[in-house]
């Protein structure tokens, strides 16, 4: 399997156009694969720094769920701190456990936050509620809300 690591938007739209399969931390879908068989290549947006983004009313979705910090709100940062043990926290991220998992133990909160999303496909980037997202498995670049006054 080939690991692709875009460093721009258009880098990584490549890369879906090419067939790469989208991972976060992929915590979840490796023992799958281990069964099923690796895809041909898969893409990670580690590397891409709209995904990387904390605080300022916005959380990327290559951020990994252990360096979630006092820069979003406590709700949020609480939901973080809960998902599996450290170890899946190390790896896991944002994205992987909003659109990547059933589990989606960040969704609660960012329901409470009112959260919307920036996404990805081939052709453009734009925003959409939470609902679209999961339910077409958009490729998640962040959340946004609004800062609440009190956290």
């Amino acid at each position: 399997m080939l690991l692709r690591l875009p460093e721009s938007v258009s880098e990584a739209q490549q890369c879906l156009a090419e067939g790469a399969v989208p991972v976060g931390g992929a915590t979840l879908i490796w023992a799958g694969w281990q069964r099923d068989g690796f895809p041909e290549q898969a893409m990670s947006l580690r590397r891409l720094p709209q995904a990387n983004v904390i605080g300022g009313g916005t959380l990327g979705a290559a951020v990994v769920l252990n360096t979630v910090d006092e820069r979003v709100p406590e709700v949020l940062r609480g939901a973080a701190a809960s998902v599996g043990t450290g170890a899946v926290r190390r790896t896991a991220t944002v994205g992987g456990n909003l659109v990547g998992s059933t589990l989606r133990c960040l969704l609660p909160a960012a329901l409470v936050l009112k959260a919307w999303a920036t996404v990805l496909d081939q052709d453009r980037v734009y925003e959409t509620d939470l609902a679209e997202v999961l339910a077409k498995h958009h490729l998640l670049l962040s959340l946004h809300w609004r800062e609440p006054l009190a956290s």
